[in-house]
């Protein structure tokens, strides 16, 4: 079930479009589907993240994120300046 759960994330196929090597596409499915609406597919994530950096020699958890540029400048600006207060 997870090796064709890959392969639909790794070829970008449609899940209808899965080789007949695997089950059927409607039971992959259903399983992805369950295991990400309970959490199951970011647990993993969450995991694996945490191996793969700790094994490249950083911290278990990112201390920063990247966000895209395009579309959030204003979100990234500040929502009021500190300055002094009118009396």
């Amino acid at each position: 079930m997870v090796d064709a759960i890959f392969y639909v994330v790794r070829t970008g196929c449609a899940w209808r479009q899965l080789p007949k090597d695997f089950a059927p596409w409607p039971t992959v499915y259903w399983y992805f589907t369950w295991w990400h609406d309970d959490g199951t597919v970011e647990r993993i994530h969450g995991a694996l993240r945490s191996r793969v950096r700790e094994a490249d020699g950083r911290n278990a958890e990112p201390l920063m994120v990247l966000l895209p540029t395009r579309g959030t400048r204003m979100a990234l600006a500040p929502v009021s300046t500190p300055g002094p207060t009118p009396s």
